[in-house]
């Protein structure tokens, strides 16, 4: 009985509790292909098929249904952004101003003031609950990022076009070697593990909804500490805009 007592004192620790979560955490980033693999039936594929989403996540679909009303409020605080050069995860894969972004939520509550600017955005992230990080992102012309990709894959990527040229005109984005364009008002689900980069030769800005999506995982302990990890970790990474 004491040692269980003992246990629970050691279990109740914040110090304990975050050496276990950092653990977890390590191991599903040093190993996460096989992690994902393992714990997810999402298919491990640069594009996730839509059918796919579409039944595991059908949440995602309130996007599509309402990107105009998203499209609108971002010319509300369109003024507002600023450019993403020198951000945390953005530092080495842009080398001038022209990728914009407003920040809407990372990995934690919208706060006030965002639920002040954006409504009735807020309104549908609020009802789409997989979905950790929100931006808008916007690609000025003559934008480029550079090849790279994500570290972890316990998210899924989406990008919902908003107000896009075509890839016929120079914007596109290169997923494993493939380019592909973006649609008004079409959701993209995709895997940032692997190799991507972006450029807009057009004339026009390309602007969509950046959102990070929680892969979806079979129940189970496992599944939820690594799940739970990994937004903890990702949370110390939240900024501003």
């Amino acid at each position: 009985m004491e040692f269980y007592g003992f246990l629970s004192r050691i279990w109740n620790t914040k110090l304990f509790k975050l050496i276990l979560l950092l653990y977890v955490y390590y191991f599903s980033y040093t190993y996460h292909k096989d992690v994902t693999i393992y714990l997810s039936d999402a298919p491990v594929t640069p594009i996730i098929p839509r059918d796919y989403w579409l039944n595991s996540i059908p949440e995602l679909e309130l996007l599509e249904k309402n990107w105009k009303v998203i499209l609108n409020e971002y010319k509300s605080i369109q003024k507002l952004t600023t450019s993403i050069k020198g951000d945390l995860c953005f530092k080495t894969i842009i080398k001038d101003d022209k990728w914009k972004k407003f920040y809407i939520k990372w990995y934690s509550d919208i706060k006030p003031n965002i639920r002040k600017q954006l409504p009735q955005t807020c309104k549908i992230l609020d009802m789409c609950p997989s979905i950790q990080l929100a931006m808008f992102s916007i690609m000025t012309p003559g934008s480029v990022v550079t090849p790279h990709k994500g570290p972890y894959n316990g998210a899924l990527r989406g990008h919902l076009g908003l107000q896009c040229p075509s890839k016929s005109d120079g914007c596109a984005i290169k997923i494993n070697g493939c380019e592909y364009g973006w649609n008004n008002g079409k959701l993209i689900v995709w895997d940032d593990t692997f190799t991507h980069s972006v450029k807009n030769d057009s004339q026009s800005d390309r602007v969509i909804l950046f959102v990070d999506i929680s892969r979806p995982l079979k129940p189970g302990l496992l599944s939820t500490c690594v799940k739970k990890c990994g937004h903890f970790v990702a949370s110390f990474t939240k900024r501003d805009n």
